[in-house]
């Protein structure tokens, strides 16, 4: 499975992922980030993902919020259940996406205007 390459705070916008790919959130990319309040810290726009996107996270991450947010997206597949960290969140907006969330760990899941394909 393919790793996207995430930067705090720098969009990812109009990306097609045919492959599968997994968000892996490790503290190491949030070292010497400054938290800005109000602001998605991952962002993705316009993207669809064809393959199965895998989030996951196997440490604890010294930062205020972290927060994903897919806005215009498709997402085919989602699949997140291995999260350690207690301070991540996950969000969609105007988005349509299939697949499974289940960890327990989440601070919060969040759907705006989304449309849920069953899985």
């Amino acid at each position: 499975m393919a790793h996207i390459d995430i930067i705090p705070y720098e969009p990812i916008k109009n990306q097609t992922f045919s492959e599968s790919q997994t968000i892996d959130l490790k503290a190491a990319i949030f070292e010497n980030i400054e938290y800005k309040e109000g602001r998605s810290v991952i962002f993705f726009h316009d993207c669809d993902f064809f393959g199965e996107l895998e989030i996951v996270n196997d440490d604890e991450i010294p930062f205020k919020d972290v927060s994903l947010y897919f806005h215009g997206c498709y997402i085919s597949r989602i699949s997140i259940n291995k999260i350690t960290s207690l301070n991540i969140s996950v969000g969609f907006g105007s988005s349509i996406i299939s697949g499974k969330i289940e960890s327990s760990n989440l601070l919060h899941v969040s759907m705006i205007h989304a449309k849920i394909a069953r899985y």
